[in-house]
Formats: C-alpha cells, structure tokens, sequence
C-alpha cells in the first residue's frame, strides 16, 4: 500500500490523507507550495514539502528533518499522536465558542463598569475575555501545536484566574450587601421600637 501523507496549504487548512502520488502530482500543479507543511506515519514533525526528497522528485523514503517551528500536537484526523494529545487537533467549535465566550465576558465587563460598585468586577471580566480572545487567536493563526500549547494555557490560565478572582469578589460583595441590609433592617425596626407606647 501506498504511503498516506496529510498537508496544510497556508499554514490553516488540513487536509488527507492521499497517496505520495497524489501529493507530487498537488506540489507540481501548485496546489501545493514547496514551504507547505506535509506529515506521513512515522514522522515526528511536520516538515515543508521541499524538504522531503521522495516528494520533491528526489526519490526513496522520507528522512525526517530537524524540527519546525510547526510540530502536530496530534496527527490530523485520526493519525498517530506525536505529542500524548488524546483529541482531534482543534475540537470543533472551540474557536468559535471561544470567541463567543470571550466576547459576552466582555460586554458583561463594560455593562457592570457602569455600576460604581461593580468596576472591580468590570475590569476582570474584561481582561478574562480579552485572554479568552487572546487563547482564540493563538489556536487560530498557528492551529494547535506543541509549540504554539504553552501560549494558548497562559491564556487559559489568565482568563480561569480572572474568573475566579470575580466569582470570590462576587460572593464576598454579596455577603456585604446581605449583611447591610440586616443592618439597615434591623436599625429600622429599633426605630419602631422607638414609637410603642
């Protein structure tokens, strides 16, 4: 059986597997460019096409390279995994959960600034969402990667720190807004007290 190779055309859109024949015949029809990405089985590391001999017309097996900067978190649709990752490369709907996400944290951020009490409140929900965004637009422009992996957490771990921080402060808030209207109760009903006969 022929060899299965996978490829991404302009650093975004996966695709294959499809046969080594079929690859040449993309990269001589320029569908797909020498600096494109290409991965078979066996393989730790995607590598430009240029530099795999036996598709460049060199012939004989693919050597690995050194390592690129793009190197698969996982193998795409179903391939081996290269770095432990369990699911697909990008779970659908990520990106675009996250941005929604993202976005909503944003303008409950602005809408609860307009309160005096809540600016606190405001301003971490606003800086969540923009790590939200953040954490979107690294899995975006470099897919998802080992290398790209420790950017994407930091977002990640910026926005899930933001949130808690606001749900304490929340709850914190809460108790302080219960506690005065104990106070404020408990003060009015001394004031009736203060008119018995």
């Amino acid at each position: 059986m022929e060899r299965q190779w996978y490829y991404v055309v302009g650093g975004k859109e996966k695709a294959g597997p499809i046969s080594e024949t079929e690859l040449r015949q993309c990269i001589q029809t320029g569908q797909v460019q020498p600096a494109d990405l290409v991965w078979s089985e066996g393989m730790g590391n995607w590598q430009a096409a240029s530099q795999v001999p036996s598709l460049m017309g060199g012939g004989g097996a693919a050597s690995p390279a050194p390592a690129t900067a793009y190197s698969p978190v996982q193998a795409p649709y179903g391939g081996a995994a290269a770095a432990g990752y369990g699911g697909d490369a990008i779970p659908e709907g990520l990106l675009g959960w996250t941005k929604f996400v993202g976005v909503m944290n944003i303008i409950a951020g602005v809408l609860t600034c307009l309160t005096c009490i809540g600016i606190p409140i405001g301003i971490m929900l606003i800086v969540a969402g923009n790590a939200l965004l953040g954490s979107k637009n690294v899995l975006e422009t470099s897919g998802a990667t080992a290398a790209a992996l420790p950017s994407y957490l930091q977002n990640i771990k910026k926005f899930m720190l933001m949130q808690g921080i606001m749900y304490i402060l929340c709850i914190v808030l809460f108790a302080l807004q219960i506690a005065f209207y104990i106070f404020v109760l408990s003060q009015g009903l001394m004031s009736l007290g203060d008119f018995a006969p």
